[in-house]
């Protein structure tokens, strides 16, 4: 056994002994969950969604080609840029027919449930003849 003096701040000690507690080992850079930015309601919500289902959300904006990242679930400003070029290629991609809206919880609660579930894939399907552009958006290059 081991004995290791250290002279550490109240809150840095707070999270070592919650780390101990946990059967965790503190090792160089201590690493907290950050809370969700007062500001920011999409990444609240997020935030509050189970693991699964953020990781839901990332593979279904990686399907997209609208997210690099690695899907963990994890709050980046890749997921946040996905999220936010999400709104604005479906709207493009459908002509305006879907107009998904981030305002208020509910309006985003939703599509995140409709980026969970594929809602948005049809409009994101990619043929040979229209590399992923609908029919009504690109007909006028053809004539």
């Amino acid at each position: 056994m081991y004995i290791v003096n250290l002279t550490i701040g109240t809150h840095t000690l707070h999270h070592l002994r919650a780390a101990l507690l946990m059967g965790g080992l503190m090792v160089g850079t201590m690493i907290a969950a950050q809370p969700a930015a007062a500001g920011d309601p999409l990444e609240a919500a997020f935030r509050s969604l189970p693991e699964s289902r953020r990781v839901a959300v990332q593979k279904e904006l990686l399907y997209m080609d609208l997210f690099t990242g690695v899907s963990n679930g994890r709050w980046s400003s890749g997921t946040k840029r996905a999220l936010l070029r999400g709104v604005e290629e479906v709207k493009l991609r459908s002509n305006l027919h879907i107009k998904p809206k981030l305002r208020g919880d509910t309006a985003i609660r939703d599509y995140f449930e409709n980026l969970e579930t594929g809602a948005y894939r049809e409009v994101f399907q990619k043929d040979d003849d229209d590399v992923g552009i609908s029919w009504p958006q690109w007909s006028f290059l053809t004539r």
